[in-house]
């Protein structure tokens, strides 16, 4: 997809929300609570405030299976960042 973004003038790359939501919920899945201020900082394109809630989830992560899911979700989301 992003490849297409060079062979098209004046396109602009865009996360879809139902992904985007999706990966929220995985990332928050244990965590539920935090869910709400993620959400909040990506619609109000705070980086900042999202990586800040983000790490809070990692710091408080129970698992290796739940830090992957949300480390993972931390690069997927800040490697599509322009197209929220």
């Amino acid at each position: 997809m992003k490849e297409g973004l060079n062979w098209l003038p004046k396109v602009k790359q865009v996360l879809d929300k139902y992904h985007l939501n999706k990966a929220i919920l995985q990332a928050t899945g244990s965590q539920p609570e935090r869910r709400h201020d993620i959400y909040v900082a990506i619609r109000n394109g705070d980086r900042s405030t999202f990586e800040k809630r983000v790490n809070e989830l990692i710091n408080n992560s129970t698992s290796e299976k739940e830090l992957k899911r949300i480390k993972e979700f931390k690069r997927y989301v800040l490697n599509n960042w322009q197209g929220i």
